[in-house]
């Protein structure tokens, strides 16, 4: 089996007929190779994110449990920090949980770093943060000792909330929402004291503020209720919170945000259903709602596109088999899913989506094993048809389980497309 994982591809657009016209092509300077053996069971939540600088420089971030890189879209490796001994109290956060995540937290328009940590057990919570010249934030980066079976591997949010042109850090340990400048100071009005442990995979949202509305964020618990508290707010929204079944494991996908016209619906899923409920707390009509092909299996990802181009967005979910799921805001499949890439296999994949116009359909791309062979490939969607060229082999000689895409717009016509494993390939 060829070594070629950690691609970093690139696929030609033709502007005049907004398609993907030429085999996909892996792009020079990559790829790069840590490979390194699965040292836990607790899953990392996106461990790749990618950026552009307020100087044009395109910067991929990626990560395995142990150590956090760096690279230029050319594959050169700017920075990296070994993740042990990053934060020293309390000591163990020896394996990354969440992120890296990418946000501008002092608002001088550089970028930083910010990620979750954790002990083995899981049981000690971490946060972590860096410049992209290599220093450790040290107001930021902390750790939380939260007791046997306090586990929370949640990701980690970044967000303008109170308007002051930088980023606040807000995550969640056990019982409590935290939100930190980028000193390390408390936001104004943080923390917030929880009722009940926070959900354990499933990170806070923000949900942006207006002239009129300051910033929301919503938050899971372990109880199965969602959650929403605007920022200057003293208590939750009315209507909220809001309860959803989840199947034993506890593993949920989202919570995702969708804009509306009149203000924003929320979407959480898990093997159980399909949510969605407006800002008011009113399930959504057609909701919940039961997908097909998820028994025995978990929900590892969700994202929101306009697939079928009908000009309103729809939900995409991916579960940890060879289905990929495309529902619309009333409840329905849409046609042709849901779609089996027939590996018979999937983890921790993510779709990746994008629209070349408001007119077309919306470009999906996601990696997945194949489980009887052993080869691992991407593939590439127009909606629920294969783009030429696609899967591309991108097998190499271990089984990569759990890989994640990132998409950069395109530039003179050429969409570079990311895939990077938890188990080092970029």
């Amino acid at each position: 089996m060829r070594r070629l994982l950690g691609v970093f591809l690139a696929a030609v657009l033709s502007a005049a007929t907004t398609s993907i016209h030429a085999q996909p092509v892996l792009r020079d300077g990559w790829p790069h190779d840590y490979g390194i053996p699965n040292t836990s069971s607790f899953v990392e939540p996106n461990p790749l994110s990618i950026a552009v600088t307020q100087d044009g420089v395109r910067l991929v971030v990626t990560a395995t449990a142990t150590t956090i890189r760096v690279y230029d879209i050319d594959g050169n490796e700017l920075n990296s920090w070994a993740v042990s001994g990053t934060v020293p109290n309390p000591a163990g956060a020896n394996y990354l949980c969440a992120g890296p995540n990418i946000g501008d937290l002092d608002g001088d328009g550089d970028l930083e770093l910010v990620a979750a940590l954790r002990s083995p057990t899981a049981t000690t919570r971490a946060i972590a943060a860096f410049s992209l010249s290599g220093d450790i934030l040290t107001g930021v980066t902390r750790g939380y000792a939260m007791g046997a079976g306090h586990i929370d591997i949640s990701t980690v949010t970044l967000a303008d909330i109170d308007d002051d042109g930088a980023d606040e850090v807000i995550y969640t340990a056990y019982d409590t929402l935290y939100a930190l400048n980028g000193d390390g100071s408390a936001a104004a009005g943080f923390p917030w004291p929880l009722n009940g442990q926070t959900h354990w995979v499933a990170g806070p949202v923000v949900v942006p503020g207006d002239d009129t509305h300051d910033p929301v964020i919503v938050w899971a618990t372990q109880n199965n209720q969602l959650h929403a508290r605007s920022v200057g707010g003293m208590d939750e929204l009315p209507g909220w919170p809001v309860g959803f079944t989840a199947s034993a494991d506890g593993y949920i996908a989202g919570p995702v945000i969708i804009p509306t016209e009149t203000g924003w619906i929320v979407s959480l899923c898990s093997t159980v259903g399909v949510n969605a409920w407006t800002d008011d707390g009113l399930v959504v009509a057609g909701f919940p709602m039961s997908l097909t092909n998820v028994d025995g299996v978990q929900i590892t990802s969700m994202s929101v596109a306009d697939v079928d181009a009908d000009g309103s967005p729809d939900l995409l979910v991916k579960a940890s088999n060879d289905f990929l799921h495309a529902v619309g805001l009333d409840g329905a499949y849409l046609a042709g899913f849901p779609y089996s890439l027939q590996t018979n296999n999937g983890m921790r994949e993510t779709i990746s989506a994008m629209r070349e116009n408001s007119a077309s359909e919306a470009l999906l791309f996601v990696a997945s094993m194949t489980l009887t062979v052993g080869e691992t490939q991407l593939f590439g969607l127009r909606n629920h048809s294969p783009l030429p060229g696609f899967p591309v082999d991108i097998t190499t000689n271990e089984n990569i389980p759990r890989i994640y895409t990132a998409l950069f717009p395109p530039e003179d016509g050429i969409l570079p497309i990311v895939v990077h494993s938890i188990l080092g390939y970029t």
